[in-house]
């Protein structure tokens, strides 16, 4: 584990190069991941409507639970990226192995419940008793991976702490596209196996993700020395890991509950609004996915400098991040207002209405486009690194009740529909960047963390 002391060392010469190469990866696996979920809801489209609907409903549940539980892994994440800048891999490896253990246990007990009262969960999130027929086993199954897909996630941002951003990636690359390709010949057949329906989709994404968390923990465990592997965490540090680690959970509980409410609104508009919301929140989506690699980058090379208390050179990388997000999110801007002209091709089955509402979501989209991507940036990356989640949850509380208001007052009571609602919401991105850029100008998001002598 002594590869990362030697990448933050390159970021003084070449830091751009040194960034984007260890972003990169991180930023290919999220897209490819958002790329392909696609692809497979595709496929389960073509069992029938009810099945598509379960694992429609599967998936969005499965992802909110899912970083509720990742959240807790954020204080571990801050720690343990200090920890090894400042060359304390004993602590390092005890603290990553206690928190993915700890996060394994509590996601384990809720997949649980949700897996043994699946029809009735099913049920409080709106499905037909039609839905709840063709996915109760569907839901069950994949809320049984659950554990497996958080403790995976835990053990990828402790591999990339050490500085190795390639290997998480190359992992995550080959369990999507082998559970991909399983859930292919589950639907279709192939190669004179008969297609098994839904049931077989859901085993596949079990043991899929079994087999993924699997190999990472093996080559994390392999990596560590004997002498690493005797490491403790005391009091104290456990001390300042909920200190970072209770106001993440809270943070991302006040995150779904944004979205839950966009979500209401674009359903009381109409259908129409409904679809093309959809429209324009997958493709936005999957390139703001994109940030994903600059937020890794931000625990790693900020982790590595505060390790050794060098403060100017974290507050410098971080800055460099931000440049090098911002200019990338320009491009990517520019591929939304490209795919917002070829929506009406795309999508030439919708309505040309639905299609051309889309289109015109997609082009404020576009314009929002490199604020959103800072905001995630400094939201998800560098603020979180410094350690400053008392102040992210903060603004995102005050920010709740207003930003849910706007968009209701602008979609629903003043008639501008879809085009209102994601006004309102920008509007709301817009202010809570302020309170950001505001924060990161001064030394105070740069949160002092006791890692004992």
């Amino acid at each position: 584990m002594t590869v990362g002391p030697a990448t933050a060392a390159h970021t003084a010469s070449r830091p751009y190069r040194a960034i984007l190469l260890f972003a990169a990866p991180t930023s290919i696996e999220t897209m490819a991941f958002t790329l392909v979920s696609a692809v497979d809801h595709y496929f389960v489209t073509f069992l029938s409507e009810d099945a598509a609907a379960a694992a429609s409903l599967a998936a969005q549940v499965s992802f909110m639970t899912f970083l509720g539980f990742v959240a807790l892994t954020v204080g571990a994440v801050v720690i343990t990226g200090r920890l090894h800048g400042r060359g304390d891999l004993a602590t390092f490896h005890a603290m990553s192995m206690r928190c993915i253990g700890r996060v394994g246990a509590i996601s384990g007990a809720a997949s649980l419940l949700l897996a043994v009262f699946a029809g009735p969960a099913m049920r409080a999130f709106g499905a037909s008793d039609g839905i709840i027929t063709a996915g109760a086993a569907f839901f069950a199954l994949v809320a049984l991976s659950l554990p497996f897909m958080v403790m995976s996630e835990a053990a990828c941002r402790f591999i990339r702490n050490t500085g190795d951003a390639r290997t998480p990636t190359l992992v995550g690359l080959s369990v999507l596209i082998t559970n991909s390709v399983l859930n292919y010949i589950c639907i279709f057949g192939l190669f004179g196996i008969p297609p098994v329906g839904l049931i077989g989709v859901a085993l596949s994404t079990l043991v899929t993700r079994a087999a993924g968390f699997a190999i990472l923990i093996y080559i994390f465990q392999r990596r560590a020395t004997a002498a690493a592997r005797d490491g403790k965490v005391t009091h104290s540090l456990s001390v300042e890991e909920r200190k970072i680690a209770r106001p993440a959970f809270l943070f991302e509980l006040t995150r779904v509950a944004s979205v839950l409410a966009l979500t209401a609104i674009y359903t009381r508009v109409g259908a129409e609004t409904l679809v093309a919301g959809q429209i324009v929140f997958t493709i936005e989506t999957f390139f703001l996915t994109a940030m994903a690699g600059f937020c890794s980058a931000s625990f790693y090379f900020l982790g590595q400098h505060l390790g050794r208390g060098d403060v100017p050179r974290a507050a410098a990388d971080a800055g460099t991040i931000l440049r090098v997000a911002l200019a990338l999110s320009l491009l990517l801007a520019l591929a939304i207002a490209a795919a917002a002209a070829l929506t009406p091709a795309i999508y030439a089955g919708l309505p040309d209405s639905t299609t051309g509402l889309a289109s015109a979501g997609l082009v404020l989209a576009a314009l929002l486009f490199p604020a959103k991507a800072a905001a995630i940036v400094l939201r998800n990356g560098i603020l979180r690194a410094g350690g400053d989640m008392r102040y992210l949850l903060r603004v995102e509380s005050l920010a709740l009740v207003p930003g849910i208001a706007a968009a209701y007052v602008l979609a629903l009571p003043l008639d501008m529909g879809l085009i209102g609602a994601l006004a309102g919401a920008g509007a709301t991105e817009l202010a809570k960047l302020t309170g950001y850029m505001l924060r990161f100008r001064s030394p105070r998001w740069l949160v002092q963390i006791d890692l004992g002598s």
